[in-house]
């Protein structure tokens, strides 16, 4: 069992890690950047679509950069000699929000090595467990050298709809199950392959990684919700063992695994490392 989330994704060290999915990807950026900032030379926090501003400034000064690159390394460059965590973006956006770079704006400030490591939400999910990527989703920096592909286990039993699953109707008709049916341990992995698929196609250099969070019930630890916990952690050792099957049951292509799947909770902290 793992205890820090740098150790189970394997990212100890310098990096530019993307997240991308649902169920999670706001935490974990948080948490990572905070780990990150104690074992490498400054991090830089940002993404690639549009974030709240309070939840990017969380991480440290938020630094406007106007959409220039030049403007970027200059006041990124100034931040990190007064702190160890910058948060970035390119400018601010209604409902207060932030617009963020273009990922070849992150791939530039990554080759020029002003942080240690830069951490980028790469993908938007409105809040729910499970997601399909859109025609130009994720928004990946292709210098990413690992992408971590989340998904929420509280998506397990509830419907294939929009209500519960980002853009639904645009999986229904590359699964085998119709619009509205309960979402299973091999469906939700099925899923996530699609999108492990999409992201080797897309950085076919990267460590691709699945972390399956929320085993921990919503974070509730009253008794009624100990089962259902247990359940979901159960849920996500299947989900794990089908994604990592050398035949890929639940690949449609049978395209390559994930180099590990992490199993557990952002919440409490714990996690569960399952390879092939």
């Amino acid at each position: 069992m793992q205890r820090t989330l740098a150790g189970a994704l394997g990212v100890d060290g310098a990096g530019l890690v993307s997240f991308v999915g649902a169920g999670g990807k706001t935490t974990g950026l948080q948490r990572l950047a905070v780990e990150l900032a104690v074992a490498t030379s400054g991090v830089i926090v940002t993404t690639t679509t549009a974030m709240f501003a309070r939840e990017l400034a969380s991480h440290g000064p938020l630094v406007l950069c106007d959409d220039d690159p030049a403007t970027a390394h200059e006041r990124c460059g100034e931040a990190l000699r007064h702190s160890g965590t910058v948060a970035l973006a390119g400018h601010l956006a209604p409902e207060g929000k932030v617009k963020g770079l273009a990922p070849a704006a992150v791939d530039d400030l990554w080759s020029q090595r002003l942080a240690g490591s830069i951490v980028v939400e790469a993908d938007g999910s409105r809040g729910l467990p499970l997601k399909a990527f859109g025609r130009h989703e994720p928004q990946l920096p292709p210098a990413s050298t690992t992408v971590v592909v989340v998904a929420g286990l509280d998506a397990l039993g509830r419907p294939l709809d929009a209500a519960h699953v980002h853009r639904a109707e645009l999986l229904a008709p590359t699964l085998p199950a119709a619009m509205g049916a309960d979402v299973t341990p091999e469906l939700l992995a099925t899923v996530v392959a699609l999108q492990v698929e999409r992201v080797r196609e897309l950085v076919p250099r990267a460590r691709v990684v699945v972390l399956l969070n929320k085993t921990d019930a919503d974070g509730l630890a009253q008794a009624p919700k100990r089962a259902a916990a247990g359940e979901r952690a159960a849920a996500g050792e299947e989900a794990a063992a089908r994604l990592l099957e050398p035949a890929g049951q639940a690949r449609s292509h049978g395209s390559a695994a994930p180099e590990r799947v992490v199993i557990g909770s952002l919440w409490r902290g714990v996690y569960r490392v399952v390879r092939a």
